[in-house]
């Protein structure tokens, strides 16, 4: 794709890249705001930062992207493929308020994913994915805080 000025496109070079000899025309304008994607980083409270890493990192295969103190950390970032979350720590006297989350993740195959958390003993060995009656293939676990994690698969429509 070769960019150049109007000034140029209609004068000098007469509609034709210099580079290519293909046609030169105008981009289609997008609407403000149209094709701009986001990212969403969920926060979960947690009680213990190092408490909850140990279960995200060494259970379910997590990786560390930051601790913003790493003797005594009281938030963190982790991500696992194209999901990433940060933890909070919230002090104990707050908890009774702290809303718990619930978060749910598209994966390529929950069978796989609940298989490997089995044998890592992330998960009793008697959990198995389910089909649900809004068409998807899912199983879940609360982390050490109470926070709802679901992994899903949407089933192909019959």
């Amino acid at each position: 794709e070769c960019t150049f000025c109007a000034e140029c496109v209609g004068g000098d070079l007469g509609g034709v890249c210099p580079n290519c000899d293909g046609e030169l025309s105008a981009r289609p304008r997008r609407a403000a705001g149209a094709g701009q994607s986001f990212t969403v980083q969920p926060v979960l409270p947690v009680r213990d930062v190092r408490a909850s890493l140990a279960f995200y990192l060494g259970k379910l295969g997590f990786e560390g992207i930051f601790l913003d103190d790493p003797d005594q950390p009281r938030y963190a970032g982790i991500r696992r493929g194209g999901a990433e979350i940060h933890l909070q720590w919230h002090d104990s006297s707050e908890w009774v308020r702290v809303e718990r989350a619930s978060l749910r993740f598209q994966v390529g195959s929950p069978d796989a994913l609940c298989a490997e958390w089995i044998a890592r003993n992330a998960l009793p060995a008697d959990l198995l994915p389910r089909e649900t009656a809004w068409g998807t293939r899912e199983f879940g676990l609360y982390d050490p805080d109470g926070n709802a994690l679901h992994f899903y698969q949407t089933l192909p429509a019959e």
